[in-house]
């Protein structure tokens, strides 16, 4: 019997490749364009066609940095134009209103005789409403948290929908940042979508030159057509925490262009380090499927002779490369199980796979790691005082897509 636990999906997109993307940090998904524009942007589904359609954006922004909010039609004409400017001051269409941002619980940006000035601040946490959509008449009306009136404004062009809304921060400076809290779109009384970001994605920080693990890389996060959270390194790590599960279960999906590296993703019992916690390693490598089970005795329960090698591999089903995999897992104190594409995985005619860290009292499942990438793409302190250079096939980093994590109790 299975009670869910939480979901994970990502149905933004930026097809660029500069923005730093940050998801769940704080309970914001963080856009920051310090090093290039974002243009991050999200269908509806339903689309917004009638006068009860409702958009709400919560979010924060660093003052001092412009932003722009867009809705456009299925036909990608550009229909609302929302800016934030430099001052705080909101512009609709090209039109200045009276509404600005805040800061420090109701600071006004634009009145530069408080605090101080030389200072950068983030805004308060505000909430934009873009409602009551006339396509008869090309007219709709905005308001802010911060601000009791609302104002009403004409498209700039006609139209029949809207099928999408892009947040752009371009031009861009050191510190553009755009946090999103939540996306809700309510169509009358009921919510038909809602976004919002409570579980925290944490690309690790690659240790420096003499630490533990100083073979693994920097990691970026992206949001990649509308559905998939890409990760892009050359050998990397990313925890998300949740409450322990001592049975629980877990689905995803994986695709990845190169599945001769590592496209894997870790159950672990997190204790404070960067992969000693793991208790399973499951997803593709060498272009196979590959499962983990503890080193030396254990081994040998799944028929290996093999004692210091504590990956395994599937010969079939095979991976094939941009192709979607749904994994499945399920665990408890006995070990986990495993099914591919829906089919349950046998291993010497059993369906329990062993553990990793069988030395390791068991407590329950509480982290899941997602590691991408190859061994080897980074020279150790040690491989550098022993004159080690990189092969020549180090030099790309490893792209991979994950979507529709689903983590549930077992009952």
């Amino acid at each position: 019997m299975k009670s869910n636990f939480f979901e994970l999906n990502y149905l933004w997109n930026d097809p660029g490749d500069t923005g730093l993307y940050r998801f769940g940090h704080r309970g914001f998904l963080e856009m920051d364009a310090s090093n290039g524009p974002i243009h991050c942007s999200r269908i509806f589904n339903p689309m917004v066609q009638a006068f009860r359609d409702r958009i709400q954006l919560n979010f924060r922004v660093v003052i001092g940095r412009d932003y722009t909010i867009r809705f456009s039609d299925s036909s990608g004409k550009i229909v609302i134009e929302c800016k934030i400017d430099a001052a705080g001051w909101v512009w609709i269409n090209g039109r200045k209103t009276e509404i600005y941002m805040t800061y420090a619980y109701g600071t006004p940006s634009v009145d530069k005789t408080f605090g101080a000035v030389d200072c950068t601040r983030e805004s308060d946490e505000t909430e934009f409403v873009f409602t009551n959509f006339d396509f008869e008449r090309c007219s709709w009306n905005f308001s802010s948290s911060k601000f009791t009136e609302s104002v009403q404004a004409d498209f700039q062009t006609a139209a029949k929908d809207i099928q999408k809304i892009e947040i752009v921060i371009d031009p861009f400076d050191l510190g553009s940042q755009f946090s999103l809290k939540s996306f809700e779109h309510i169509l009358g009384n009921e919510t038909v979508e809602k976004d919002t970001f409570e579980y925290e994605w944490i690309p690790v920080v690659p240790p420096a030159d003499g630490f533990p693990y100083d073979h693994i890389s920097e990691t970026f996060l992206r949001p990649s057509g509308y559905e998939w959270l890409k990760v892009i390194t050359y050998y990397g790590w990313v925890k998300l925490h949740f409450p322990r599960l001592e049975k629980g279960g877990l689905e995803f999906v994986v695709k990845t262009p190169d599945i001769a590296r590592e496209a894997v993703l870790l159950l672990e019992e997190f204790d404070g380090t960067i992969e000693q916690g793991s208790r399973a390693h499951i997803g593709i490598l060498r272009s196979k499927y590959c499962y983990c089970v503890s080193e030396t005795k254990y081994s040998e329960l799944l028929g290996n002779t093999f004692a210091n090698d504590r990956n395994h591999y599937l010969e079939e089903p095979l991976p094939e490369a941009d192709k979607p995999v749904h994994f499945r897992t399920e665990w408890d104190a006995s070990g986990y199980r495993l099914w591919i594409d829906y089919e349950p995985i046998q291993v010497n005619n059993s369906f329990v796979i062993p553990f990793e860290m069988r030395n390791k009292p068991y407590l329950g499942i509480d982290t899941i790691t997602i590691h991408p990438g190859m061994h080897g793409t980074r020279l150790t302190l040690d491989e550098k005082r022993k004159g080690v250079v990189l092969e020549p096939n180090c030099l790309d980093p490893h792209v991979s897509y994950w979507k529709d994590f689903r983590i549930y109790r077992s009952v």
